[in-house]
């Protein structure tokens, strides 16, 4: 197992920043990436709240942190021996497992990264899939998805795979494969979307164009005025 960075994070407005082991204040990776989504996507989001209603909406949200975090749970209790193979019982958690049987070491649960571009996040997992070294993180949805639904979850493993590379580059690790899990509520076997090599590179492009966006949405924002505000641009 490598190293795990202790996370210390601190709360601006209603964003949650994080502090790295050099003092940087930096956001986070999907901070960043619900911050620069294009405007139709966000119109799209407020039309359903708006169909829904505030109270439904909300509730939905609650459901899926919830949904995520037992499954989260259950996958890590597995993967640090503390609870066998047979003892995953959690409905949403139960259609990982075939995925899981493919894991050939576990190197880092909820990993700290960050890089100096300006970034930082907390790495579902990294390890050994399939013989080759792997970030995964692992979504859960109501609904399936189509692979062209999902350009920002692949931003976001691209960003995290990057800041593996910047914080272990000591140990020698060097991730070109991410994979994203979507456990489908109702759906007894989860989805499976690889990324790798060229196109893992061109999604970490991609970020890197959405991390000088958000830069400028946060230069340009009223809130810039306040101290700080100006004293975490500094550090970016």
């Amino acid at each position: 197992m490598l190293k795990r960075h202790e996370a210390r994070h601190k709360w601006i407005g209603q964003e949650r920043y994080h502090i790295t082991p050099n003092g940087d204040v930096f956001p986070g990776v999907t901070t960043i990436l619900s911050a620069t989504k294009p405007e139709r996507e966000k119109q799209a989001l407020e039309n359903w709240r708006k169909r829904v209603g505030a109270k439904e909406a909300d509730k939905v949200k609650k459901d899926a942190t919830e949904r995520g975090s037992r499954m989260h749970n259950q996958i890590e209790e597995y993967l640090t021996g503390l609870i066998d193979f047979d003892e995953i019982t959690e409905p949403i958690a139960q259609s990982v497992k075939p995925i899981l049987k493919h894991i050939d070491e576990t190197w880092l649960i909820e990993g700290n990264i960050w890089h100096p571009s300006g970034f930082a996040g907390s790495v579902d997992f990294l390890g050994v899939l399939d013989g080759t070294p792997t970030v995964i993180d692992w979504k859960t949805s109501r609904k399936p998805k189509k692979r062209a639904w999902i350009d920002d979850y692949f931003c976001q493993v691209a960003a995290y795979s990057a800041g593996m590379n910047r914080v272990y580059q000591e140990q020698g690790v060097q991730i070109k494969n991410a994979t994203v899990v979507i456990a489908v509520e109702g759906v007894s076997e989860a989805q499976i979307f690889r990324v790798a090599n060229n196109e893992l590179m061109s999604y970490w492009e991609w970020f890197q164009e959405r991390v000088e966006e958000y830069k400028k949405k946060v230069a340009a924002d009223e809130v810039m005025n306040s101290s700080t505000m100006r004293s975490i641009m500094r550090r970016l």
